[in-house]
């Protein structure tokens, strides 16, 4: 048994690769050498190893990580409640509150669309909660509401959707070098 010692210097790409029986990395060197690392027996899913080895090499050659481009680059997508595309889709947990002085309840709900689709969100489950969270309503479910409509008219897309469009764009074979 041999190994190669393989240094970020000597890497020209990294990408996930399907084969038939698992994901797989595929490690380029500069010399056209290819090492495949099977993503089959780890405990992560193969998609984030793929883009932490993919993010770790684009590091190592100076350049940013792949979430860190695609919101430089303001992709559109389309915002999933209305369709119109947007370059600043987000998604943001809200809160459902039940309050009754002796006892209480919560749950979040996570909901993703454009800057205006996400303003209208946020004023529907302040305006639900307003009945059911009562006396914490003000204290609770006002300052939410505030701080999710400020985060709303910030440029770009929420660190939840570049992860997504990252961990797509590797799933279908994105090379580090590209």
């Amino acid at each position: 048994l041999t190994t190669t010692t393989l240094r970020w210097e000597d890497i020209s790409s990294v990408k996930q690769v399907k084969s038939a029986l698992s994901d797989d990395l595929e490690i380029r060197r500069h010399d056209g050498e290819i090492h495949i690392i099977s993503l089959r027996h780890l405990n992560q899913p193969s998609e984030q190893i793929a883009t932490t080895a993919i993010d770790l090499h684009r590091r190592s050659s100076g350049r940013g990580t792949l979430a860190a481009e695609l919101h430089q680059a303001g992709i559109a997508i389309p915002c999933p409640a209305c369709g119109q595309d947007s370059d600043s889709v987000k998604c943001y947990e809200y809160i459902s509150m039940m309050f009754a002085i002796v006892a209480y309840g919560y749950s979040t709900n996570p909901k993703t669309g454009c800057p205006a689709c996400t303003r209208k969100f946020i004023g529907k489950n302040l305006l639900v909660n307003l009945p059911t969270a009562n006396l914490v309503w003000p204290v609770i479910c006002v300052p939410w509401a505030i701080a999710l409509l400020l985060a709303s008219f910030t440029r770009g897309h929420s660190k939840s959707i570049l992860k997504s469009l990252a961990s797509g764009i590797v799933s279908r074979g994105h090379e580090s070098c590209q």
